[in-house]
């Protein structure tokens, strides 16, 4: 029984060909570091050389060269060390963040390159021997909870976080035998592909949306109808701040696009003030930068200035004005993008010509929502399992 309560370094899962216990090492004994350098932006994607950057680490285990940024490198700068060009099976670290636990995220490059170079905000590691130690195992590794838990205790600062790559050198780690860690990055490359064809299902899905919604809102056949004529708008309120509560005091607040997820109101916040309230059915729309969010309300609450509630005439035009504002979407973007558009005004709205298709073609578009969240639930249910895996089969 005393044996049973020994602490082993083994994963809680494993597979069952394999035993023994994981090696304890360093990344400095199995590794060495090297520094990134600066460079100009070039003008041109593909002049210059290949940059990876920290948000090329940041998103993804894998580098995505299809995605690195271009830059014009002096050769002073290339000069300044010998192993600066980086090379298949490099690791790459981000050395600050503004939370301890983006700080040290770990991204491989698994795809030959040449004349490719690191950003001077980050840092390379190259094993030494990269047989026994496999790059696309360390990509997952790396990623794993113990691990990312140990650099961010190793992160320094109050406001903005960085690590030193000397003491992420010294931090201990256990590795399997290659052959256990080839069966492990395979398992998980499976389903990381499993995850992105899930993904590409979903674009896809919202892809076609887009094309109908385009070819039903624009069809010259189709009766084109100011808001005027279909609502009437409720421009939005802010209560004051010490009325914010969290304990269920009120009515659920509605303030701006944090408070709008997937088509359906999330609000954080309670007020026991009511300024301005939407009702079930209105129409929530964002009115201040960013301009466009929206939501069809599926309960009572209180609305800040940073949205607007559209009160239909027909409690059949809510969905209309939901699918047509959805398509309208991009064009607030672009208004948005300019240097004085901040907000939008109540004639602003009501003014927007709408076009009006058959109710059921507007169901086409509602059944097409409803698959996508179904899509949706499925790829957060894969990305959770990862999660949990990558917590219980790494030490």
């Amino acid at each position: 029984s005393t044996q049973s309560h020994q602490c082993f370094n083994v994963p809680h899962l494993r597979f069952p060909e394999f035993s023994g216990e994981w090696e304890k090492c360093t990344l400095g004994g199995i590794g060495t570091t090297f520094n990134g350098l600066t460079g100009k932006s070039a003008n041109d994607f593909g002049s210059g050389s290949p940059f990876i950057t920290y948000k090329s680490i940041f998103d993804s285990s894998k580098i995505d060269i299809s995605k690195v940024e271009y830059v014009r490198i002096s050769e002073t700068e290339r000069a300044k060390q010998t192993q600066n060009e980086v090379e298949y099976g490099d690791t790459f670290f981000t050395t600050s963040s503004e939370t301890p636990e983006e700080v040290g995220m770990a991204s491989v490059l698994l795809t030959p390159i040449h004349d490719c170079y690191l950003n001077s905000f980050c840092f390379g590691y190259r094993l030494f021997d990269k047989q026994a130690y496999l790059p696309d195992f360390f990509r997952f590794y790396l990623r794993s909870n113990n691990v990312r838990r140990k650099i961010a205790i190793l992160a320094q600062g109050s406001t903005r976080f960085n690590i030193s790559k000397n003491e992420v050198m010294k931090m201990s780690i256990f590795l399997p035998s290659q052959n256990e860690q080839r069966k492990i990055s395979e398992f998980f490359s499976l389903i990381e592909e499993r995850i992105e064809t899930q993904r590409k299902i979903i674009e896809d899905l919202k892809k076609l949306k887009d094309a109908i919604s385009f070819i039903l809102f624009t069809s010259e056949t189709c009766d084109k109808w100011e808001l005027s004529n279909l609502a009437t708008i409720v421009m939005g309120q802010s209560p004051s701040s010490q009325c914010y509560n969290t304990d269920n005091d009120g009515l659920p607040l509605i303030q701006g696009n944090l408070d709008i997820t997937k088509g359906k109101l999330t609000p954080h916040l309670y007020s026991s003030e009511m300024t301005k309230k939407c009702h079930t059915g209105d129409v929530i729309l964002t009115v201040r930068a960013p301009v466009g969010e929206v939501a069809i309300a599926d309960f009572d609450a209180c609305i800040g200035r940073g949205v607007c509630a559209i009160r239909p005439f027909n409690n059949n035009y809510s969905v209309l004005i939901y699918q047509f504002l959805q398509h309208y979407k991009p064009k607030w973007i672009s208004l948005e993008q300019g240097s004085t558009f901040t907000s939008v005004s109540r004639n602003d709205i009501m003014s927007i010509k709408i076009g009006v298709p058959s109710i059921q073609a507007i169901e086409i578009l509602n059944i097409l929502d409803d698959k996508i969240s179904i899509e949706d639930v499925i790829l957060n249910n894969l990305n959770s399992q990862k999660n949990y895996l990558l917590a219980q089969m790494f030490i």
